[in-house]
């Protein structure tokens, strides 16, 4: 009777048949299955959690209604992403460019703007940087040290990431316009206020 199997398939045709492996001495480590994947030596890392949505709610000090070019409006609102980045958290505008130009189509919440903290404790310090449209998509507004663009904001205030507001102040100028318009104001004041809401 023909035995279906390798040994036997050959047997039945004639061919040569390899000799058995013999067994491996008593006591000895059994080989491994060549056949078995080694386990991948590098854990992969988890994914980064998605950024939180919050509104940056700017206020413009008091004082800039006297400035020589008055702002356009005293207060304006952003639509950021909230990330954790060492050494502490990092807001940025969901969309890094306005294809107006190229699309006609206004883009709100756009540009470089972004906000980098620190929280201790419910103590907050931190900068801000960067130009971006709001989210009116009315005004562009710009943030930085001094009326020469130089230097980054400095932000102090209270909050915690915790699903509940921030607040504080800003230090630093502002420099507001109409969004494709000729029209635009600044204001240099270390009392601007600042206010983080979760969405």
């Amino acid at each position: 009777m023909l035995t279906i199997g390798t040994i036997g398939i050959a047997g039945a045709c004639g061919g040569h048949v390899a000799p058995a492996s013999a067994p491996p001495p008593e006591g000895a480590a059994p080989t491994p299955d060549a056949a078995t994947p080694e386990p991948d030596a590098a854990t992969p890392e988890p994914d980064a959690a998605p950024p939180l949505p919050y509104a940056f709610e700017l206020t413009a000090s008091p004082s800039c209604a006297n400035a020589s070019f008055p702002l356009p409006q005293q207060s304006v609102r952003f639509d950021m992403n909230l990330s954790q980045e060492a050494p502490g958290w990092v807001l940025r505008l969901p969309h890094s460019t306005n294809d107006f130009a190229l699309t006609g189509h206004i883009t709100a919440n756009s540009g470089t703007l972004m906000l980098r903290l620190i929280v201790e404790g419910s103590h907050v310090t931190g900068t801000a940087s960067g130009d971006g449209l709001a989210g009116d998509a009315a005004v562009e507004v710009g943030l930085s040290a001094d009326a020469d663009r130089s230097g980054d904001a400095q932000l102090v205030g209270e909050g915690m990431f915790d699903g509940t507001p921030l607040s504080g102040t800003l230090a630093g100028n502002i420099n507001m316009g109409l969004f494709a318009l000729a029209y635009g104001g600044e204001c240099t004041a270390a009392d601007h206020t600042w206010r983080l809401t979760p969405e």
